[in-house]
């Protein structure tokens, strides 16, 4: 599966959120997420290569994912394997047998909204501020179709092109 995802910073969070429920999207509860990143061929963001695999532990609620992600394009699209761990310790220790190192660690509240196959999160970042992210994870060869949408739905919440972030949160916390 092919993760096709555009970040937005937004300026107005309150005025984007009530736009998405315009739209039809239905909103989650609020979620407060941990997560421990790690590299293999880099200690750090600063010498990381893009492609590299970049693994994450994240904690929500008790309950803890280990998530492996590469980038397959400069687009930010990305192969993504996902699976739940307990205890996180165990997850920690087969990554650092793997290699891996703990480079950053990224803490945020989520509000996750859906519609169809779309899904939007509203992210309050500490250290960073807001953000919205939309995600479609498609079939591979769908990825055009995807970008559209995505592409679609910002026009929708006057999200422009001047507001899109390429890094990931645990890149800009690194810098």
């Amino acid at each position: 599966m092919i993760e096709v995802e555009t970040k937005y910073r937004l300026s107005d969070k309150q005025k984007v959120t009530e736009k998405l429920k315009e739209l039809g999207f239905i909103g989650k509860d609020p979620v407060h997420q941990v997560d421990k990143v790690f590299l293999v061929n880099s200690d750090s963001f600063k010498t990381f290569t893009p492609g590299d695999p970049v693994a994450r532990i994240r904690s929500v609620n008790g309950v803890s994912s280990l998530t492996l992600k590469r980038a397959i394009n400069k687009s930010g699209d990305t192969i993504e394997h996902e699976m739940t761990v307990d205890p996180a310790s165990a997850a920690e220790g087969l990554l650092s047998e793997m290699g891996y190192k703990a480079v950053t660690d990224v803490e945020k509240v989520r509000i996750d909204y859906k519609r169809d196959e779309v899904t939007v999160a509203v992210d309050e970042v500490t250290k960073l501020g807001a953000f919205l992210e939309i995600e479609i994870i498609c079939e591979e060869g769908e990825e055009e179709n995807a970008r559209s949408k995505v592409m679609a739905i910002a026009n929708d919440l006057q999200l422009s092109e001047s507001d899109i972030v390429t890094k990931k949160y645990d890149q800009l916390i690194s810098e």
